[in-house]
């Protein structure tokens, strides 16, 4: 596995391409491949031409992969990327290239609640003081850093936006954090979660154990209309809503209208018993969200000696739903959802 594998070499004075953190480690995988981990931003591999491509949303992609940083590896490319370079990795995560501005929070709402998730996740205790370097804050705070031809801003224009989510975070209108540099005025930033912001991340948790709503990701030729109804039937059985992308009514584009649709679901459901790259597409999309795929595949296809029926490998490693019939199916989906989520 090339996880193992850092040799480190120059390239941009050693910065991350995304954040510009320091001390990162790399290597060049194979021809223009990158392996790249950044004490920020995380493990990930890129093609180095699609750099080029990003140089006017590095703002977005830091604060992406900073949020949904863990210790499995991001794919950033398009579907023919992903496929060269997924049997790699264990589990890795999907970004797609046109897919930047679906995964970046848009509404300032929704980029505090993540600021206010990532100050929780790293407390240990009520009271326990985080510190963020530079770096670290800016890709946690969504800060705009980068013109768009990638060059970094003049810090006149960074530093305000700093001390602005300072002030507000911690202002007598939301009063969530203490929030503040050092004495001298220098990084790391100091932040505190006070009563007020634990509250708002109990309503958050709160608001994401009531969400209901499954994603199913699957073929929809005429031979699967049963297995679909079995999938329906074992999601609403425990007591789930199921959200199939053919069946729901809207007048936007079918791709960002399936992304939305996935980022607004607990989790997705996939059947992989009859070979779609939709499907694969959609379930590596819910892993760049961080959000939980269940796997599911009828037997005969699970076992088949045919490749182009049989899951793909990265898959087939994984813990799955093998159903011989749709009433074991359902049976099996229920009980999978009932243990993962009560």
């Amino acid at each position: 596995m090339y996880e193992n594998l850092v040799i480190t070499q120059d390239i941009n004075e050693n910065r991350c391409p995304f954040c510009e953190s320091q001390n990162l480690e790399h290597n060049n995988r194979k021809w223009e491949t990158l392996f790249i981990i950044c004490p920020v931003c995380g493990r990930y591999v890129i093609n180095t031409f699609d750099l080029k491509k990003l140089e006017s949303v590095k703002d977005k992609i830091a604060g992406i992969l900073y949020h949904s940083k863990r210790s499995d590896t991001r794919i950033i490319g398009d579907k023919t990327f992903y496929d060269e370079n997924k049997n790699d990795f264990a589990r890795p995560r999907f970004i797609p290239l046109d897919s930047v501005e679906d995964l970046y929070p848009s509404k300032f709402s929704a980029k505090i609640e993540y600021m206010l998730l990532d100050i929780a996740r790293k407390s240990e205790f009520f009271g326990n003081t985080i510190e963020y370097p530079y770096e670290t804050f800016c890709s946690a705070f969504f800060i705009h850093r980068f013109n768009v031809d990638g060059t970094k801003l003049d810090f006149l224009k960074i530093n305000p936006q700093i001390h602005k989510i300072i002030s507000y975070l911690g202002g007598k209108n939301v009063d969530y954090a203490t929030i503040g540099k050092s004495i001298n005025d220098e990084f790391p930033i100091h932040a505190e979660l006070n009563s007020n912001g634990w509250q708002r991340i109990e309503e958050l948790e709160i608001a994401d154990k009531n969400n209901k709503n499954i994603f199913i990701a699957m073929s929809f030729d005429e031979e699967a209309k049963m297995t679909r109804e079995a999938l329906k039937l074992g999601i609403t059985n425990a007591g789930y809503h199921p959200i199939l992308i053919d069946e729901v009514t809207h007048n936007h584009q079918i791709v960002p209208e399936m992304f939305k649709k996935i980022r607004d679901s607990k989790f997705l459901v996939i059947d992989i018993s009859i070979p779609n790259t939709g499907a694969y597409y959609e379930a590596g999309y819910a892993y760049g969200l961080g959000k939980e795929v269940i796997f599911c595949c009828k037997k005969e296809s699970f076992d088949s000696q045919e490749k182009n029926m049989r899951p793909h490998f990265d898959v087939s490693q994984k813990q799955m739903i093998v159903w011989k019939d749709e009433d074991e199916l359902t049976k099996k989906l229920t009980q999978w959802i009932k243990s993962l989520f009560e």
